[in-house]
């Protein structure tokens, strides 16, 4: 037991220890990015193409606007409550010091 336990440890502290890279080497990359291409029916350089914020809000479906947007609103009204709340404790403890 105490020689698998050993082994195992051993093992572990090998892979530890051993060089491995960041991500896929880029033939990898690229070609996966070219299947991903095919598949979709795009080109790869709109598959590859970064996209700005106002480009990913024209793809994105009308409910999930409506979430975000939702989101938001309550967070702010969270905001505005705790600021609230954080300025009447503090006129309190002014005011009875």
């Amino acid at each position: 037991m105490k020689a698998e336990r050993y082994m195992l440890e051993k093992s572990v502290r090998a892979l530890k220890n051993s060089p491995f890279p960041s991500g896929p080497d880029r033939e990898t990359a690229e070609a996966t990015l070219a299947a991903l291409a095919e598949a979709s029916g795009q080109t790869y350089e709109a598959v590859t193409k970064k996209r700005t914020i106002m480009e990913r809000m024209r793809i994105v479906k009308p409910y999930v606007k409506f979430a975000l947007a939702a989101m938001i609103v309550v967070a702010a009204l969270i905001g505005i409550y705790y600021a609230a709340a954080a300025s009447m404790v503090q006129r309190r403890l002014c005011s009875s010091a």
